[in-house]
């Protein structure tokens, strides 16, 4: 059921995002979906760098190219999972997995 109505909202979309210019630096149209601009919405709640894309990648899904949903998806899981591991590791008082790696792959 989901589904469907994904496409359905894809379809009006499509029909909506045909009526806005598309200015690809300024007000490009797959972060125009809604009443208001992505960037908008993450300004106002103060996300960080990570759950700010996070939530920019789930927006977009989709609507940028209807082939990249599921790279979409991946990006901002990508993203939460960073978020995740270094809110565990400033808890856990040790440094992030990947800092880790990075010194290991110099070494």
């Amino acid at each position: 059921m989901l589904q469907v109505e994904f496409i359905d909202k894809a379809k009006a979309s499509e029909k909506t995002d045909a009526n806005l210019p598309n200015d690809i630096v300024n007000r490009p149209r797959h972060y125009n979906m809604g009443k208001i601009e992505v960037i908008e919405f993450l300004e106002d709640q103060g996300l960080d760098f990570h759950l700010a894309n996070a939530v920019k990648y789930i927006c977009r899904a989709g609507h940028k190219d209807r082939d990249s949903m599921v790279q979409d998806l991946d990006k901002a899981i990508w993203y939460l999972n960073r978020r995740r591991e270094l809110s565990s590791a400033l808890k856990e008082n040790r440094t992030p997995r990947w800092a880790d790696e990075t010194s290991k792959a110099g070494q």
